[in-house]
């Protein structure tokens, strides 16, 4: 099973996003590459806005009706 067939698209897509931030993160952990203020800046302008999809996306939920027993 793949997470493409368990999560919601939207969900599959801010992996994408993600991802080279943690890249950035393991390089200069694991190589001493050296981590700029723009790596930083950019790191947290794709955090926040996956986190403002997230944010969204709970504030726009439709709850779900449950059949009354």
């Amino acid at each position: 099973m793949t997470v493409i067939a368990n999560a919601p698209i939207g969900t599959v897509a801010t992996y994408a996003y993600v991802n080279p931030v943690i890249a950035v993160i393991l390089g200069a952990a694991l190589l001493d590459e050296p981590i700029t203020i723009w790596n930083v800046s950019g790191a947290a302008l794709v955090l926040l806005a996956v986190a403002g999809a997230f944010r969204d996306r709970q504030l726009h939920r439709v709850p779900r009706r449950t059949e009354a027993g």
